[in-house]
């Protein structure tokens, strides 16, 4: 149950597996997979604040990037490359230098879909920061006094839990 429970947590916390790093979920899955459901049952919810700061320094470390990539509006839109936006087809980026990559190839298809709407590449990009600073402070401002409830609600850790339980 706990090791169920934590990993709906996670996917609640980083759906697109973009943040977190595959060292990050191994560390987190050490640390609190095999005990999440007792510290629960205690009232303990602290794993839920470290791995959400943890999730802000990823996002913040993401967002910092994305900010300087589209600044620097160096884009190179000839490569023959694919993003996989199914995130059941992904896994966690196993170095920054993968994370920094599946994060140009997001900002470069949000992009291209933008300019299906408006062909102006600067302009594209200009939107693109402005979102991604946006997206920046609603997360870093908006839930780290309640991380809890994403450890708590009903479509994360609890859903984990048989009714019986």
């Amino acid at each position: 149950v706990s090791e169920r429970g934590f990993g709906l947590f996670l996917k609640a916390i980083d759906p697109t597996k973009i943040y977190f790093t595959q060292a990050d979920v191994d560390e987190f899955t050490a640390a609190y997979s095999k005990t999440m459901a007792s510290e629960l049952k205690r009232g303990n919810v602290e794993p839920a604040f470290v791995v959400y700061n943890r999730f802000l320094q990823r996002m913040n470390e993401r967002c910092a990037y994305a900010l300087q990539a589209l600044e620097e509006n160096k884009f190179d839109f000839t490569v023959d490359e694919e993003f996989i936006r199914d995130k059941e087809q992904t896994s966690y980026p196993k170095t920054e230098a993968e994370a920094r990559d599946r994060m140009n190839k997001r900002i470069k298809f949000e992009i291209l879909s933008l300019e299906a709407e408006d062909r102006d590449k600067q302009k594209n990009a200009e939107k693109k920061a402005t979102r991604q600073r946006l997206v920046s402070k609603i997360l870093r401002f908006s839930f780290p006094e309640n991380s809890h409830l994403a450890y708590l609600n009903g479509k994360t850790f609890l859903s984990a839990f048989s009714p019986e339980e």
